[in-house]
């Protein structure tokens, strides 16, 4: 037998070996699926993904063999993960966590409203025995007198307290006075804030220069900077009435469009006319003392009255002892300055003369000084004793405190 027909035997064989075997693959799965069905067609691509996973399938069970098999590698991943877990933590708490830097507002000096209206805390009182609160403070508006009826307050809680929910009751004294009676505040509230807000009628001019000159810093400008670019540009777009005239004169007119565009924001500056009064636990734990569980508008302006004439005693009694002080020692200051003129020796004599002198200008200034204040102490002393006259004999009427509002909580 030739060659080509030993090979030609031999690739007949081989063909038909293939053949053989894919007829028994086709078989096999035949017995399993009947024939060709459609299950066989749907099965290739998962045959495909199984190829294509198997090689990461096999290196996590080399790695798990390893780390099985390794107990040093097993302390090491655990280790790293309890690191992982603890910087992963302080890193989302500082993502996700706000702090809250809370001061309280100062005693005695003046917070704005949006319109540009002040309010002053004058004193603080804190009945820790009676679960109550009394602030007293005033207002201050360029027309002179903000209504008691434009004025309402309410207030938050940074914390919960335990027991009756918290009540505030705003209660309008005598003119621009007002009293802020808080009842139920159980310790540990941590802070709280009043939200004072004061509805007196107000123009866009009222707001717009307030927002313009800064004079409501301690007020949330409730809109975005396209609003507030309004209410400047309005604020900036006064002209003169001579304008396009050829004629002289410098009279301001409004600009009717920039005062048209401004206008329609007023409404939400009206609502938002606020101004906040804010203290910590810490503050009022700091301004102790004794509140009656009844305290009617006439006697709490009475003790207000009555406090307000003992300070300014007070007041008189320390500045007189100090005025007495100032005399002595300009006596003392005037025989230096006879010995010093008698002292032919001293060459300097005279410059120290000259100081001594001046040092006695300087007290007698002084002493002027603390007479004037003590004059208008006195005068206040006198005008509260007035008001306590008026009150005595019911001559001055009192408004209708409003009603109690329940605290809000913000924890």
């Amino acid at each position: 037998m030739s060659n080509d027909e030993n090979s030609f035997l031999n690739s007949n064989k081989l063909s038909n070996y293939k053949n053989h075997d894919n007829n028994r693959n086709n078989e096999d799965f035949d017995d399993t699926y009947g024939e060709k069905s459609q299950e066989y067609f749907n099965l290739k691509p998962i045959r495909y993904l199984q190829k294509k996973i198997e090689p990461y399938v096999n290196r996590i069970r080399t790695t798990k063999f390893r780390f099985e098999e390794n107990a040093r590698a097993r302390r090491l991943s655990i280790f790293s993960l309890l690191i992982t877990i603890i910087i992963g933590s302080l890193i989302s708490a500082q993502i996700f966590t706000k702090s809250y830097t809370i001061n309280s507002t100062p005693i005695d000096k003046p917070i704005q409203f949006l319109n540009g209206d002040t309010a002053r805390v004058n004193n603080l009182t804190y009945d820790k025995g009676n679960n109550s609160a009394m602030i007293n403070f005033s207002t201050d508006s360029k027309i002179g007198l903000i209504n008691s009826k434009d004025l309402t307050a309410k207030f938050i809680l940074l914390n919960k307290t335990s027991g009756k929910t918290p009540t505030i009751n705003l209660i309008s004294t005598y003119s621009n006075n007002f009293t802020i009676l808080i009842n139920n505040l159980t310790p540990n509230f941590k802070a709280l804030k009043i939200i004072l807000n004061n509805a007196r009628t107000s123009t866009i001019d009222d707001y717009a220069k307030a927002i313009a000159n800064n004079s409501n810093k301690d007020a949330k400008v409730p809109m975005s900077n396209t609003g507030l670019k309004t209410i400047l540009d309005y604020n900036n777009s006064d002209n003169k009435a001579t304008d396009g005239t050829g004629l002289q004169g410098d009279i301001k007119i409004n600009n009717g469009m920039s005062f048209e565009k401004a206008n329609k924001l007023l409404p939400i500056l009206k609502k938002n006319n606020n101004t906040n009064i804010t203290l910590k636990e810490d503050t009022l734990n700091e301004n102790k003392g004794t509140i009656k569980d009844s305290n009617s508008p006439k006697q709490i302006m009475i003790n207000g009255l009555n406090k307000a004439i003992n300070n300014l005693n007070e007041d008189i009694k320390i500045k007189n002892k100090l005025i007495n002080d100032n005399e002595k020692s300009i006596t003392e200051t005037q025989k230096q300055i006879n010995t010093l003129q008698n002292d032919q020796l001293n060459l300097n004599s005279k410059d120290q003369v000259k100081n001594l002198k001046e040092n006695i200008s300087d007290t007698k200034s002084d002493i002027n000084d603390k007479e004037g204040k003590i004059s208008k102490d006195k005068m206040w002393a006198k005008k509260y004793q007035n008001q306590l006259t008026l009150i005595d004999k019911g001559q001055i009427t009192f408004n209708k405190s409003q009603e109690p509002q329940k605290a809000n909580f913000f924890n």
